[in-house]
């Protein structure tokens, strides 16, 4: 029952710290298998298990919602902490500025990498108000792992599935009949130009029989040669 069990989802899957929807040991496997494929072998359709391709649909729709850009409201939540920081806005204005330009230059990063734990990493790590090159060395890990997280499901999702091959039709079965009368034809051809010879005996002369017993040193070859002698004499 473990094993069987331990195929289904798990209770909560996250990614660089982001919460993700679950996904079963055999989504996993086939991701795994898209990630990195036998170089010698190719892509094996077979290997992406009945239903996978279905349920990495389900899954593309789910971190979809994850990878929602950061708005300009999820910015500002996030840096609320850092205005602690040297050189940090000190009016409305300059900070609604700074927050816009990290939603202009960061516009692929997911409000979801945005999280406490983010924004305590920078609070520690940066010693002024920071460029938006500086959060995003912070916040790309968990973006890029996101973004591979949706390829890959992509990949599963579109994977091609084994296709078995259709019957013959009836032009194709003539071909294949034609074909074999062709064949046939050339073979029995080929018989007619070389007639089958039949082996015949080899008969020794009475001066071989000779030699041959001769050359036998045998109670039964010196009796079959004296035969011979006397044949002879």
């Amino acid at each position: 029952m473990s094993a069987v069990a331990n195929r289904y989802p798990a209770p909560a899957r996250a990614i660089e710290g982001v919460p993700v929807p679950a996904a079963s040991q055999w989504l996993r496997d086939a991701m795994r298998y898209i990630a990195d494929p036998h170089p010698n072998v190719g892509f094996e359709p077979e290997r992406i298990a009945p239903g996978v391709r279905e349920e990495a649909g389900r899954a593309l729709i789910a971190i979809d919602r994850v990878l929602r850009p950061a708005t300009e409201d999820d910015w500002r939540a996030f840096v609320a902490p850092l205005r602690s920081l040297p050189q940090a806005p000190t009016t409305a204005a300059s900070l609604a500025l700074a927050i816009s330009g990290f939603t202009f230059a960061m516009n692929d990063v997911p409000a979801a990498a945005l999280t406490i734990d983010r924004s305590r990493e920078a609070s520690r790590s940066l010693r002024f108000w920071p460029s938006p090159a500086e959060l995003d060395s912070i916040l790309r890990p968990a973006t890029d792992a996101l973004k591979r997280e949706r390829r890959l499901l992509d990949a599963v999702a579109k994977a091609p599935t084994a296709t078995t091959r259709a019957a013959p039709t009836e032009a194709e079965r003539a071909h294949i009949t034609a074909g074999f009368a062709s064949l046939q034809a050339e073979l029995r051809a080929r018989a007619a130009e070389k007639p089958r010879t039949e082996a015949k005996p080899s008969h020794l002369n009475h001066n071989q029989l000779r030699a041959a017993y001769a050359g036998i040193d045998t109670d039964a070859a010196r009796t079959r040669l004296a035969a011979l002698e006397g044949r002879s004499e």
